[in-house]
């Protein structure tokens, strides 16, 4: 993932922990950008000020991790949610979430807008739990199509459609 400079954001392993570096596009450069440990890196947000990633969350054992946006350039984080996908929009104006891990058939995407003053939308100081907390929500967008690859808008997005064929050996069904 990319900053609007250029510089590269990743996950690097440091004495069996995992942390957030940036480097320079030739390599150079590399710089811790978050002190806490993660378990992974999931997003950047397109104007570069929020980084989201997955860390550990111990005292909840329905949930053992939790999504939270950090400020690039340092602050306090705010929690997204528990168990779900988060990424933005192209242009940075809606906030796309996924409950349920895909290919799962529950599993559905909604955009909250953002705001262009803080670059995520307005969330619940707990987060969000479950997408009935969307659902109940009159800012959030629910897509049509349940697993989404990418997303322009409410009206424009990517979605995949696989279908398998498994009759290998050519046996006649009737």
């Amino acid at each position: 993932m990319f900053l609007p400079n250029g510089n590269l954001v990743h996950r690097a392993s440091e004495g069996g922990k995992n942390y957030i570096y940036t480097r320079q596009p030739d390599g150079s450069g590399r710089k811790k950008l978050l002190e806490q440990v993660i378990l992974d890196l999931t997003a950047v947000s397109p104007d570069g000020r929020w980084i989201v990633v997955y860390q550990s969350d111990d005292a909840n054992k329905d949930y053992p991790y939790q999504t939270l946006a950090y400020p690039s350039g340092g602050g306090r984080p705010v929690m997204i949610c528990r168990a779900c996908l988060v990424w933005w929009s192209l242009d940075g104006k809606y906030l796309a979430l996924q409950f349920g891990l895909p290919p799962n058939a529950q599993t559905q995407t909604y955009l909250l807008p953002v705001s262009s003053g803080r670059g995520l939308p307005e969330l619940p100081p707990e987060g969000l739990s479950r997408p009935e907390d969307l659902e109940k929500s009159n800012r959030a967008t629910a897509l049509p199509r349940g697993v989404v690859d990418s997303v322009l808008g409410p009206a424009k997005y990517s979605y995949t459609i696989t279908n398998i064929r498994r009759n290998i050996y050519r046996i006649p069904i009737s």
